[in-house]
Formats: structure tokens, sequence, C-alpha cells
């Protein structure tokens, strides 16, 4: 009795936005199977956390590595076989996997078994966009872990060197963004003034812009998303849309018109190129001087008919195979594990974190604070998984100046929703 006492205050406690959780579970001494292509249970078990679930829960907690190369259809195959009723997934956001499995019925819906409000509570307002990373069509399927742009380690940024700035006879870039005037146009007028052949030898010595994937940072921040859904709540083909095209064109026109785009981010850690787009991760290589750079950090870009934002290619998160033998049981058993109790202030530390550790100075600091503070809920993730390789070619006809971007993407967009249709099942 004394035991169960104890289990519900400690439950009731880590699950305060969890519905009914606050009671004893007993699986039964099962063991239960994480999981992914790293073991993300190193952490629990050095802090003693999983020994503790271990005890709560009556379960004995393993971790299975899965080669991602095969990480779908291995996952399948536990779930077909039956042998997935007490597995905890780990899900990236980038490939198929999670579109694909949430379309053939694979994983449990947290909308369905809970909904939404009572399990995820503040954390869609706070950590929404990665969130909806993890869903399909009304469904969410994001369990535990809902990491945030606020921390920011795989959101992208424009990098800026500000020495390169200064001497070029450039605004700064930071007060033009408090201004609201970092845009498309600036930054070509950047990249143009600062690309140069110092020693007129026929090759640049110095770039306007490194690193930059047209078909991410040139689509979102035009207001618009190369796949959006539909009234019917499915995913639709949408390269061919109006502000998509200006977007591509405008980075072919950057790239074979204007000149200016160097490849990979070495140019800029060498002090060699004036913006480049980086992760955060990346930044922390500057902040702590392993390259000599005088860096500044904006968002992307806003064009004409969009905003600025932060783009991320990457989020991880739990789910449940919808064969799960005790549904409650098992997102409280991840809950146990993973889930923050206040992922409001965690946010807010993460901004505090990043401005700390990343801004060069105290208008570095402010533009940082806002930038974070900002996009922290309204970062922008594009679903590359539901690129087909006909849309791809597309692309690249269109960066590379052989087509109009009309001319190449509404020849393909019968192809591209067709293969969305595969992929996620709507043609069944």
């Amino acid at each position: 009795m004394k035991k169960s006492l104890i289990l519900v205050l400690v439950l009731a406690l880590c699950f305060t936005a969890v519905p009914a959780f606050a009671q004893q579970y007993d699986l039964g001494g099962k063991t239960v199977t994480f999981t992914g292509w790293v073991n993300n249970l190193e952490d629990a078990e050095a802090s003693g956390r999983l020994a503790e679930a271990e005890e709560l829960f009556n379960v004995k907690i393993e971790h299975v590595i899965l080669d991602q190369d095969n990480y779908q259809e291995a996952l399948m195959a536990r779930l077909i076989s039956g042998d997935s009723e007490y597995d905890v997934w780990r899900m990236a956001s980038q490939p198929p996997w999670f579109l694909s499995l949430a379309a053939q019925g694979a994983l449990l819906s947290i909308t369905d078994t809970f909904g939404d409000e009572e399990y995820y509570g503040e954390a869609l307002d706070v950590a929404g966009a990665s969130i909806e990373t993890f869903t399909l069509g009304d469904d969410r399927y994001a369990v535990a872990e809902f990491p945030s742009f606020a921390d920011a380690g795989t959101a992208y940024f424009t990098l800026f060197n500000k020495d390169i700035i200064e001497a070029a006879g450039l605004p700064d870039l930071e007060d033009e963004y408090l201004a609201g005037n970092w845009t498309w146009d600036l930054m070509r007028e950047v990249a143009l003034a600062t690309t140069v052949d110092f020693d007129n030898d026929g090759t640049n010595d110095q770039w306007g812009i490194a690193n930059m994937y047209i078909w991410a940072f040139l689509t979102i921040t035009n207001g618009d998303n190369i796949y959006v859904l539909g009234e019917d709540g499915k995913y639709k083909f949408n390269w061919n849309s109006e502000k998509i095209i200006q977007g591509v064109e405008f980075g072919a026109q950057l790239r074979n018109v204007d000149q200016v785009l160097v490849s990979g981010m070495a140019p800029f850690e060498q002090g060699n190129a004036a913006l480049a787009f980086g992760e955060g991760w990346r930044i922390d290589g500057f902040a702590k001087g392993d390259h000599d750079v005088n860096y500044g950090i904006l968002p992307l870009p806003k064009g004409p008919q969009g905003k600025n934002t932060l783009y991320t290619g990457w989020f991880e998160t739990f789910v449940i195979p919808s064969n799960t033998a005790d549904a409650e049981a098992m997102v409280a058993l991840v809950d146990f594990l993973f889930k923050d109790p206040d992922i409001r202030a965690t946010t807010e530390g993460w901004v505090d974190r990043r401005v700390s550790e990343w801004a060069p100075n105290a208008k570095s600091a402010r533009v940082l604070a806002d930038i974070l503070t900002k996009y922290a809920q309204e970062g922008e993730y594009l679903n590359w998984a539901l690129v087909s390789s006909e849309v791809i070619d597309a692309y690249n006809s269109v960066v590379l100046g052989e087509k109009t971007g009309a001319e190449a993407f509404n020849a393909v967009a019968a192809a591209g929703q067709a293969y969305v249709d595969e992929l996620l099942g709507y043609n069944k």
C-alpha cells in the first residue's frame, strides 16, 4: 500500500498534462523494447531513471539498434509479427518513415487515444511546430519528447561576416532586421557587393552567399510550402504554386545570373563569404572561436510574399505502435522517462542559454533573443520525404536555368502527387 501511494504521487507530478495517468501501472515483468538507430536510453540509464522506471512499472527495458537504411521495414516487420506490443519506436522527421507508417495505420494516434489538449497541453503552443511534423491529417503521434526551435541546434539561421559587410560599405544587417528590412532583395544586394575576384584571375576570392539550399530557404520564406494539406486533410503537391516558383527562380538567378553562390560552409568558416546558412550547432563553433570570424546571426530573409522565419530539417520524438498491448501504460512509461514537466520554462531557458552562449555582443543578444522568442513556435518544416525523383529532376532543371518553374513543375505535378498518394496510401 505504501509503495502504491508513493507511485501515485510520483506519477501525478510527472503527468500533469496527461489524462488519468496518476495510477499504478504493472506491466507484469514484460520486456519493453525501445528501438532506434542509436541508443536513446544512455542518459536515463546513467541517471538511474531507467532503473526507477523498471521498478515502478514492473518491466525490463531494453534497447535495440536498427539500421537506418531498413528502419521502416524493420518496424513494420515487428508490427506484423506481433513483436511490437511492448515497443517504443524512435522517430525522425526527415526520412519518410513517420509519414508512411502513420498512413499505414502502424502508429498509435495520441489524438484519438487521449485527446490533443489533454495530452500535449502547453506543448501545443510552445513546441507546436515540432509536434506538427509528427502529425498526419488530424492525428498527432509524438510521445513525450517535443523538441522546440528555441533549442535551435538543428534550426537553420543566416550567419553574416560583420567585417566583410562593413568593408563593403553596406548597412548594419542587425539594424535592418530590427527595422523589418531583412529581405531577399537586401540579401541579393549584399551578395552582389561582396562577391569579389580580388586578383582578377577569373576566380572569385570572396563570395556573397555560402551553403544555400534554394528549395528550403527560398520557399518557406515566401509564404508557402512545397506540400500543403488540402481541405480533405491530405498532402497536396505544391511545387507549382506561384510563391514556390518565384522562390526557386530567384535562387536560379542568384546561382546563374548573379553568380554569388558557393557550396558548403567552408568559405564562410574561412572568412571568405559574407553570408551563410547554417544550423545552430555550427554557431557553437564560431562562438567558441573554432573559426576566426566576426559573425552575426539573423533569421532567414523574407521574400516579397512571405516573412522571416527559421527552418529545420530534423526533429526527433518517440511513437507507439498501433498494436500496443497497453496504450496508457506505455505512454506513461515513456513520459516518466522523457517528458518535460514544464516545457514552457524549458523553452525560455533554451532562449536564455543560446543568447548567452552564441551572441557576441549586446545588440546581437537582442537580435538573437528576438529571433528565438518569435520563431520558437512558428518555425517551418518542409516534408522532403514526399519528394519523388521526378520532382528532384524538375527542381534541378529550374535551378540550372534549363526550364522555367512553371514549365518544370507543372510537367511533374501528376507524377509528384501520385508518389505522395502511394507513399501515404491515399490511393488505396
